[in-house]
């Protein structure tokens, strides 16, 4: 067991940490994919996704609605689905019904009853995100401090 006692803060990064980000991918492409006729494999779209994401954040600076929306865009390109780029916001618009992982709650509070703060940056989880996240319950009572 690690000894909470050597610690006064802890970091964490949201997604893929506290955030359960590629099933709230696959999930949002299942449903959108599926309004249209088309079907996209889980394991391909989360692959397409590894991809795409890193060039588009590298190609200039885009808020993380946008990164997600042009990638959504190129993924249902690459595999023909004639989606429109208005449509392709579907991937931002599901940002706030991405679950966290299910040990991160207890996780959590095992931090708050060591008396440890726990930090994260959530410059891509915005405060419609979190307070979606509160209101279904999936994050209540949990405090961060973001930077």
């Amino acid at each position: 067991m690690l000894d909470f006692s050597r610690f006064r803060v802890i970091t964490f990064d949201c997604y893929g940490t506290l955030i359960d980000w590629e099933n709230g991918i696959a999930d949002a492409f299942r449903r959108a994919a599926e309004s249209d006729g088309v079907h996209i494999a889980r394991d391909e779209v989360l692959r397409a996704y590894a991809i795409i994401e890193p060039i588009v954040e590298q190609e200039r600076y885009r808020s993380y609605r946008e990164v997600l929306t042009e990638t959504a865009a190129r993924i249902a390109h690459m595999y023909g689905w004639p989606l429109s780029y208005e449509r392709a916001g579907f991937l931002a618009a599901s940002l706030p019904e991405w679950k966290p992982f299910d040990d991160t709650n207890r996780a959590l509070e095992r931090l708050g009853a060591a008396r440890i703060s726990h930090h994260s940056r959530f410059s891509h989880w915005r405060k419609r995100s979190w307070e979606s996240a509160e209101a279904s319950g999936s994050m209540r009572g949990r405090v961060f401090i973001t930077t």
